[in-house]
């Protein structure tokens, strides 16, 4: 929520932050909220790279 203006719709309750950010960890990537400056898509990149490790690590961990 502290970039929230950052984005296009911007993001001010916790409900779209969460939901952005799940949309984002699981990499389904709806595109109903847009990264706006190099911040946000900074901070989206990480995201979804944690994503991506988090799965991996599932995998492995069950393989």
């Amino acid at each position: 929520m502290a970039l929230g203006d950052q984005f296009n719709p911007p993001v001010h309750d916790l409900y779209n932050a969460v939901y952005y950010s799940f949309v984002v960890l699981t990499t389904i990537g709806f595109g109903d909220i847009l990264p706006v400056t190099y911040t946000a898509r900074l901070f989206t990149v990480s995201v979804a790279v944690l994503g991506i490790t988090s799965f991996l690590g599932a995998i492995t961990t069950f393989i």
